[in-house]
């Protein structure tokens, strides 16, 4: 049975808000004569007692059906004959997880729903409790902080949540699992430093305490002299040439960062190879002074499937020596591309087909400034494909987990089994993931593509 998204579902809960509680909904668009239809109740609690205002939700292929339990957990709705999902879900504050049908977490594991024309059946759902969070985010000087957004997420599973604190500072969430969870307070400029908390379901923690600050450290500050500056963006990358910041100049040209360790900088104008080095101390300011960028060239060219035909609607982007993006643009009919945006130096021109039958490909170039380039044809790799199987502990198949790396994505089946096609060659890692609050742990393996060639990655468990 396919799964509907969560977003497809939180627009079912939105269509059917006015009429849950009134009179059944069944998502066929029209309404069906009583006789076609089967009958769905039953009683939804957390921790043996009742879970008013919760929506369960029915889902088949084409179907779907929905209700709100009343003050004593109780709901009923008609449906379309036809086996389904159910699910529950709760209000803004709950103390339980999105729940199915079995007391499952995850779709996969739930208890199926067979719905009979003109017949009752029960449906009784004991919903997962989450596990929650509690705590105070306070000033610099140890006042209260409210409205005050705290960010929380999980380190080794899926699972994020946000709350907001109260004018006394406080703030409770149970919209995790258990694990540990990384979490940090933000609110106008200012932030906290991020924090951990050891979460267990069923059970409230309290968190370490959340100061929120105004950054402190160095600044670095300068001018961008070129045509339209302000949509010129800038770059800041460490020693280790990995970005620390992205900044756009004002209506003047002005930019600057903020909130920086000691150390040594590249400011770098996006996409241009135009760059200057600065050095800060801890809570120094300095100035790159004026970086004039110039009027951006063409980079032209054309991208091909592995056989030579024309690769269609192909993500193309520009990237200068720094890594930073000149441009992007999407290949026509007939593979061509023209993206603006360089300036002079050596460029590496990347593209990503929209499919997954080849991988992606790249080529090097080097541009002179003022003269448009035409770049050689690049031709797409085959890519490799790389496939496994995902169990648990119990030597059992998994269904429902994502395998993914960088650009490429897939959900074991039934079987616990993935694939994944037009991998680019080398070493790629791979993150094995369940994406439901409460699932399984996160876990992560690596394994070698070959352009042309099938890969087998040892079994994955997951815990």
């Amino acid at each position: 049975m396919k799964r509907p998204t969560l977003l497809s579902a939180a627009l079912a809960v939105a269509v059917v808000g006015g009429l849950v509680g009134s009179s059944p909904a069944v998502g066929s668009g029209q309404v069906r004569a009583a006789a076609a239809l089967g009958y769905v109740s039953g009683t939804v609690t957390v921790a043996g007692a009742p879970a008013p205002d919760a929506y369960v939700q029915l889902h088949s292929p084409g179907k779907w059906a929905s209700a709100r339990t009343a003050a004593d957990g109780t709901y009923s709705t008609a449906a379309e004959p036809g086996t389904y999902e159910v699910v529950v879900l709760g209000p803004s504050g709950s103390t339980y997880l999105t729940t199915y049908l079995g007391g499952k977490v995850r779709p996969d594991d739930s208890t199926p729903l067979e719905v009979v024309s003109g017949a009752s059946v029960t449906a009784d759902v004991k919903l997962v409790r989450g596990a929650g969070v509690t705590g105070r985010v306070v000033d610099a000087a140890g006042h209260p902080v409210g409205g005050a957004t705290v960010w929380l997420a999980h380190v080794d599973r899926f699972g994020s949540t946000s709350a907001t604190t109260d004018a006394h500072g406080e703030y409770t969430t149970y919209q995790l699992a258990t694990g540990e969870v990384a979490l940090f307070a933000f609110v106008d400029q200012q932030r906290s430093a991020t924090r951990a908390v050891a979460a267990k379901r069923g059970a409230l923690t309290r968190a370490p305490t959340l100061t929120v600050r105004k950054p402190t450290g160095a600044t670095i500050t300068g001018h961008v002299r070129a045509h339209a500056a302000g949509d010129q963006p800038v770059q800041l990358l460490d020693a280790k040439k990995a970005g620390v910041g992205w900044e756009r100049p004002d209506a003047n040209g002005d930019v600057s960062f903020v909130g920086l360790e000691a150390g040594t900088y590249t400011v770098v104008l996006s996409g241009t190879n135009i760059s200057r080095r600065v050095t800060v101390g801890a809570t120094t300011k300095a100035s790159f002074g004026t970086l004039r960028r110039g009027t951006p060239t063409a980079v032209s060219g054309r991208v091909v499937s592995p056989t030579g035909k024309p690769a269609i609607e192909a993500e193309v982007r520009l990237l200068d020596s720094f890594g930073t993006i000149a441009g992007t643009a999407e290949t026509n009919a007939k593979g061509y591309y023209r993206i603006v945006g360089a300036i002079a130096g050596s460029y590496t021109v990347t593209a990503e087909p929209d499919t997954t039958t080849y991988a992606r490909g790249s080529l090097h170039l080097s541009v002179t400034r003022g003269k448009a380039k035409v770049a050689p044809v690049l031709r797409l790799p085959s890519g490799g494909r790389l496939y496994g199987t995902v169990k648990n502990t119990k030597g059992k198949p998994v269904a429902g987990i994502t395998v993914y790396t960088s650009n490429r994505t897939a959900v074991t089946d039934r079987n616990g089994r993935w694939l994944l096609t037009g991998v680019t060659p080398g070493t790629r890692n791979l993150t094995v993931g369940d994406p439901y609050v409460g699932g399984y742990h996160t876990e992560h393996v690596s394994a070698v593509a070959r352009n042309g060639k099938t890969v087998r990655v040892a079994t994955v468990v997951v815990h």
